[in-house]
């Protein structure tokens, strides 16, 4: 490749690598926003969903009516992420459970630690139900949590945003050689045919006022000084070998005249 090219690949890599660098960072901000708002949204959608078993399953722990509690459960069947769900009594006896028929695991017999607990891909949370500040059960509650294939997802979508903005870089930076790299390599073009020509009438196209422009103009005013030195130069070496010769003329003639002499 040609050294005076260089400088566009030196622009390519340029902006190729602050588009990069500039995703790498807005993209690991909003991966990890990403991630914790799909946490919290999940703990939410989980809080709400046990808020409304333990408020649908009051009265029928209130009237030991154990019917109307596996009614209550049989409704989860509408929300197909919800594994297993169970009610306890006020003494942690299993009341009524739903278990998601691709399910194999059982529900625990007594109520787990309460609060959320997230892991292998499943969230479950445990929630006391009290009435009038006495605790008349406890609802407990396990879902899928699909955070890997979260993630995977959100990678496949931001390394197409990447390669995307990669490519729309290096559209602009190409774009952008016309009026950034060109005048510099005719600049270099016109310096390598200075040199191996020896043509000091060759100028620099100006095609901006910026400093490319003042680049340009800078060089052709050193050619247009080493021109005008060079032609003085060239002058009086003509001049010179003009007396020489004259002067060797002059020698020629006085070296016949003496021989004219001495015969």
């Amino acid at each position: 490749m040609s050294p005076f090219r260089s400088i566009r690949l030196k622009l390519h890599a340029v902006v190729a690598l602050t588009a990069f660098c500039a995703f790498l960072v807005s993209g690991t901000a909003i991966f990890l926003y990403e991630i914790s708002s799909f946490r919290a949204s999940r703990i939410s959608d989980m809080s709400t969903q046990a808020d409304l078993l333990a408020y649908s399953a009051t009265p029928a722990l209130q009237f030991l009516d154990e019917s109307m509690a596996r009614e209550n459960l049989n409704v989860l069947r509408i929300q197909p992420g919800i594994r297993m769900a169970a009610i306890y009594d006020a003494n942690g006896k299993m009341f009524a459970s739903y278990v998601r028929p691709d399910v194999a695991a059982a529900v625990p017999d007594i109520p787990l630690m309460e609060g959320v607990a997230i892991g292998d891909n499943l969230l479950q949370i445990t929630q006391p139900i009290f009435v009038d500040g006495m605790l008349v059960g406890t609802v407990f509650m396990r879902t899928d949590y699909p955070l890997r294939q979260r993630i995977i997802s959100f990678v496949m979508i931001q390394t197409g945003v990447a390669i995307g903005a990669l490519v729309l870089a290096v559209a602009v930076s190409i774009w952008l050689q016309t009026r950034i790299t060109q005048p510099v390599l005719s600049i270099a073009e016109v310096a390598r045919e200075v040199v191996e020509r020896k043509d000091f009438t060759k100028r620099a196209v100006k095609t901006s006022d910026d400093e490319v422009g003042m680049l340009a103009d800078a060089f052709n005013d050193m050619l247009r000084e080493i021109e005008s030195r060079t032609t003085v130069l060239e002058t009086t070496n003509r001049e010179l070998e003009y007396e020489i010769s004259e002067r060797k003329r002059a020698r020629l003639e006085v070296l016949y005249l003496n021989g004219q002499l001495e015969r």
